[in-house]
């Protein structure tokens, strides 16, 4: 089993490859969505987090505004992968979603 840390490592690793691409004008919706879903994963391997809640910003796009808020169990956000949320236009930097997942610690 990956622990916490390792799945972090890994996070910032995709986090760093896809704002490279985005920077230099590349698709990197890929890498963001790797990073969400190994955060997913170090959230998981916690064995202290249930479920997540989807974190959006005061200024969030329409798009990241629908899904703030919204919570789901880790099984279900890995799952279906809501982050980056699709569609987001945030501001001067279309597509680099800022959402993010909160975590919710079992009881």
């Amino acid at each position: 089993m990956t622990r916490p840390a390792e799945w972090q490592h890994l996070k910032m690793l995709h986090l760093k490859r896809a704002f490279e691409k985005f920077m230099a004008g590349e698709p990197h919706l890929d890498e963001l969505r790797e990073s969400n879903r190994c955060e997913l994963e170090a959230l998981r391997a916690s064995g202290i987090v249930e479920r997540v809640e989807i974190q959006g910003c005061r200024d969030s796009c329409p798009a990241c505004f629908a899904f703030a808020g919204r919570e789901m169990n880790l099984t279900e956000a890995l799952a279906k992968a809501p982050l980056p949320v699709q569609g987001c236009t945030h501001g001067n930097h279309e597509g680099w979603c800022r959402c993010e997942y909160l975590a919710i610690m079992a009881t």
